[in-house]
């Protein structure tokens, strides 16, 4: 027993993983080949222990990642290890560039039995399509960004969550709360830049405030400035909101590089403000607990918060009938078009899991895949709506 509790059982639902983990079964079939990035500094910590299974046999290349801050020796008994089990390796570093150009050919390497087939069939110079996958913050999106001519909103957009995830946290027996995900604030939110406004109103339900402040140092950024600007958006979109209980909790504290006074800097101007302030790692789930119980006690002591109606919502466009859609067949190429389309697709965002479940369905209640069926369309080819493009198969 530790302070009055038995015990504390955490269960997160539906959360980033499953959501996630359900995205790559759905495309894993469209691509060529998997590539996993790892962090060098903890391998093991940051891979995702059901990537065998999601991988569904694809080709795979791993990328340690940020190898200029892992230990040499311990990255090339890694790399045997990995290698060992059949999967190709990188090292790079993607923030400075060092060794991001063995990316491309590390992907031809890999797949060159299946350029050849793509040779034999006539398609030089068909792209290679690469699924990437790994943990926030792993460098996924730099590496694309210095790879490619992938344009991914790195700077100004750190989130891609459409609504809030709710995680229900069973303390003990009998004591529970409801903790949302609000990860979308950024600066500019109160004058609703990225989807400001959105997650400013769903803070407003929330009776307790838990601010997340990574003190790690990662990409150069400083804690104290994080945790201002935030509050600054809280205090320009509310000033109730802004004066709403607060606790700071401190995270990654497990990766703060030798030297650094990132946590001591953080805490001393938090405490000098009044807020509660803990250190943990989410990663290694290093002080979560008495975090969670922390919370839950303050919970108790709090009123409820005024709810209010949410703001009229336009409806998300419907799909029309198939045989109002005009299409057109090349080779293995499918193009697609019409009114109702257009509408639909405009609604459409293809980074979010339920949005893109959305259209699919759509899709199937307007007859689009049973006229193509009526039309020809083999496993294989390739449909094409607009800027939307996706491997058919049945």
């Amino acid at each position: 027993m530790e302070n009055g509790y038995e015990k504390m059982n955490i269960q997160w639902f539906p959360g980033h993983m499953t959501k996630a983990q359900r995205m790559i079964e759905d495309n894993v079939k469209l691509v060529d080949a998997v590539c996993e990035i790892l962090d060098a500094r903890i391998p093991f910590s940051s891979r995702n222990p059901d990537i065998d299974r999601l991988a569904a046999g694809k080709p795979r290349l791993v990328i340690l990642n940020r190898s200029d801050l892992a230990d040499p020796e311990l990255t090339a008994r890694w790399k045997k290890s990995f290698q060992k089990q059949g999967l190709a390796i990188l090292e790079t570093d993607a923030k400075s560039g060092r060794g991001v150009n063995g990316f491309v050919p590390a992907i031809r390497e890999l797949l060159s039995d299946k350029l050849k087939e793509y040779e034999a069939k006539g398609q030089v110079g068909r792209p290679l399509r690469v699924m990437i996958l790994g943990i926030p913050n792993v460098g996924k999106s730099t590496l694309l960004s210095v790879t490619s001519n992938a344009h991914p909103k790195i700077a100004n957009y750190h989130f891609t969550t459409l609504y809030p995830n709710l995680g229900v946290i069973y303390v003990a027996d009998g004591v529970s709360f409801v903790m949302a995900d609000i990860p979308g604030i950024i600066e500019g939110a109160s004058e609703g830049v990225g989807l400001g406004h959105d997650f400013l109103r769903h803070i407003d339900r929330c009776r307790l405030l838990v601010h997340i402040v990574d003190v790690s140092g990662s990409e150069d950024r400083d804690p104290i400035e994080d945790f201002e600007k935030i509050n600054a958006e809280l205090r320009d979109y509310s000033p109730e909101l802004a004066e709403r209980p607060m606790i700071v909790a401190a995270n990654k504290c497990d990766l703060i590089p030798e030297g650094s006074d990132n946590l001591e800097r953080l805490r001393a101007y938090v405490t000098e403000r009044g807020y509660p302030f803990y250190e943990i790692s989410a990663a290694t789930t290093r002080g979560t607990k008495q975090l969670m119980r922390v919370i839950a006690g303050r919970l108790r002591e709090l009123p409820p918060v005024t709810v209010y109606e949410p703001e009229y919502v336009k409806p998300l466009a419907e799909a029309g009938e198939a045989d109002a859609l005009s299409i057109e067949h090349m080779d293995d190429l499918w193009v697609v078009s019409g009114k109702w389309m257009q509408q639909l697709i405009a609604d459409i965002n293809f980074a979010d899991y339920e949005s893109r479940m959305y259209f699919d369905r759509q899709l199937r209640k307007s007859g689009l895949f049973d006229r193509l069926e009526e039309m020809g369309i083999e496993d294989g080819d390739t449909v094409s709506i607009y800027d939307f493009e996706f491997e058919y198969e049945r």
